[in-house]
């Protein structure tokens, strides 16, 4: 019977690709030790978009040995947060949750029939497989934020202390837990701090016309807004790769405060403006905001100001992120969460 890895993760293309990208190194960290690669079975959410990102040249070492399950996918759509009401979102994860995480662990069980599934890796995970050997990699403890949802006003009272306790359910099945830079709430035992979980994206070199780079995730609103910058090309999401971020052309990335999104602009060393926190949106960019203006990391976008003075205070910012960086890798030594998670994993598994 083959070994495999389940992976498990939240709403989002981000949490697939990073859970897949921890997978994919600790399966290059165990063959260089001279041991057979896991397969990596993975909840099939988005077809299209999932075998599209297996696709690329980045993943050619592990497109054979992926497995994608629709079963567990269509499980995990139904509590995925859908963009629009979040406190909605909880009340159906409260009405069902139960259910849904015994059929969850239900289709597990019938994998391991299949395969012999060793361990799961999963970005913030919102369901618990009741695997043992389970690593969550996330920012932030979800308990922890809606405890402090609770505290802001962000959510009913009820509603907040019933969520926490399913999120706690889901935090005590975990075997570790990686919290990410930049910690969004204080770090507490027995979580452990990694670096930044992002992709590794080399410079971009083509030849672009100076401009800012948009992510269209959750800020609609914001670029249709957007005036025309005089001099610079405005880049969409929806048609340009986020690789050329990395473009020495791109002045600055305007996104929603997502902590994958955010990371990448900081490792790129891009000047940031992010959109505020809007009413119904995921408590984490209430506190992500949060977090990166107690670093002066970013500028949080002011419509009361001329899009190019916001423009031109997201770049005095940009000493600030350099040095930022300096400190991350003074603590852990890398940059490369990725690989620093996969390496204490291993670790943990060989004990």
């Amino acid at each position: 019977m083959e070994k495999a890895i389940l992976l498990n993760f939240a709403y989002g293309h981000g949490p697939f690709l990073r859970s897949l990208d921890v997978a994919k190194e600790l399966n290059h960290i165990i063959t260089l030790e001279g041991n057979s690669p896991y397969r990596i079975i993975s909840p099939l959410i988005n077809e299209k978009k999932q075998r599209g990102i297996l696709s690329e040249e980045k993943y050619k070492e592990v497109q054979e040995l992926v497995i994608f399950d629709k079963d567990l996918g269509d499980l995990l759509n139904e509590i995925f947060y859908k963009g629009e009401d979040y406190q909605e979102n909880l009340r159906f994860i409260l009405d069902n949750y139960d259910r849904i995480e015994k059929k969850f662990r239900n289709r597990v069980k019938e994998l391991q029939r299949e395969y012999d599934i060793q361990l799961e890796i999963g970005r913030n995970q919102r369901i618990s497989s009741g695997l043992p050997r389970s690593y969550c990699v996330t920012m932030g403890l979800f308990s922890e934020f809606i405890r402090e949802a609770i505290l802001n006003g962000l959510v009913n009272n009820s509603l907040g202390k019933d969520s926490i306790k399913i999120s706690k359910h889901i935090e005590d099945s975990q075997r570790r837990l990686f919290v990410s830079e930049p910690h969004i709430l204080d770090l507490k035992e027995p979580q452990i701090g990694v670096p930044f979980i992002v992709e590794k994206m080399g410079e971009n070199l083509e030849n672009l016309n100076p401009g800012v780079y948009v992510y269209n995730s959750g800020i609609e609103n914001l670029t249709n807004n957007l005036p025309e910058i005089k001099g610079l090309r405005v880049y969409d999401s929806r048609e340009h790769n986020p690789k050329i971020t990395t473009n020495k052309n791109i002045e600055a990335v305007i996104t929603r405060a997502g902590l994958g999104t955010v990371s990448d602009s900081l490792l790129a060393e891009k000047p940031l403006v992010i959109l505020p926190y809007q009413k119904g949106d995921d408590f984490e960019i209430y506190f992500n905001i949060q977090r990166f203006k107690r670093l002066d990391l970013v500028q949080v976008y002011d419509s009361s100001l001329s899009f190019e003075e916001n423009l031109r205070l997201a770049k005095s910012k940009l000493k600030n992120i350099q040095n930022y960086k300096t400190e991350i890798m003074r603590k852990y030594g890398t940059l490369d969460g990725v690989k620093y998670t996969a390496n204490l994993i291993n670790q943990d598994l060989k004990n």
